[in-house]
């Protein structure tokens, strides 16, 4: 990158910042006022594929996806490394033919509009503090899996200061095992340097960020019982950092 982009970069990360915000605020007053008069899945999948494709497009965001071959044509829960508020407008556009759903800590939900907007077209509300509300929540949600809605949750949690994997969380495997589907491990590689934490302007000196997204194959949870769920976990857990450490963004 030359010095001159480098340099634009940082007026520009202000800029549309801002105009990231803005064009935040009016898809979730947009799926807000949408909710009263349009049902199903396709309204949810229109917005957030919608605005996910904006914010990529407005930080110049280069996006290459490998292994689409192991996506599972039943409904499944997508586990990705959580290293940048980027990770779930990124992991939306990625998997574009597919309905996700993700799941977002409480205190979005007091955002006005925006979490009005998020809880309307299916996001699961994480009370960090309150692990058996979490465990029922995500319990209840599995039947939509029949419905071909797709989940996709950090295990870590939530953001990591590093691109390295921080500890897993049981939950999301829990959901897995209760609902005997498979986990596909994703893995966003340069997403850190987007936007990691404790940083409040995107693409801060970066040009054209390139992002890689890597579909593993799927871990099966078919004839597991909970007791077997830190095995499950574990087996992920190898598989996403393994493909971690061989990456050279």
């Amino acid at each position: 990158m030359s010095k001159l982009l480098k340099a634009l970069s940082y007026p520009r990360s202000i800029l549309l910042g801002v105009v990231a915000l803005l064009w935040t605020l009016f898809w979730s007053a947009l799926t807000v006022i949408g909710a009263l008069f349009f049902k199903g899945k396709w309204w949810g999948d229109f917005i957030t594929r919608t605005w996910a494709r904006g914010l990529l497009a407005f930080f110049n965001i280069k996006l290459s996806v490998r292994g689409r071959e192991n996506l599972v044509a039943e409904g499944c829960l997508f586990t990705f490394n959580h290293t940048s508020h980027f990770d779930i407008p990124i992991a939306i556009c990625a998997l574009k033919d597919r309905t996700i759903r993700f799941g977002a800590k409480a205190e979005l939900f007091k955002i006005p509009f925006f979490g009005a907007a998020i809880k309307s077209i299916g996001v699961l509300e994480i009370h960090r503090s309150k692990r058996d509300q979490v465990l029922e929540l995500y319990k209840k949600s599995l039947v939509n899996l029949s419905k071909g809605y797709n989940y996709i949750l950090a295990p870590e949690g939530t953001r990591q200061f590093t691109g390295k994997l921080g500890t897993f969380k049981s939950g999301p495997f829990i959901m897995a095992v209760s609902g005997q589907c498979p986990v596909v491990p994703v893995v966003i590689h340069g997403a850190y340097k987007i936007m990691p934490k404790q940083t409040v302007v995107p693409a801060w000196g970066i040009w054209a960020p390139e992002v890689v997204v890597e579909i593993l194959p799927a871990v099966e949870s078919q004839g597991m019982t909970l007791d077997q769920r830190p095995e499950l976990q574990e087996k992920v857990r190898r598989a996403m950092d393994k493909a971690l450490l061989s990456s050279s963004i």
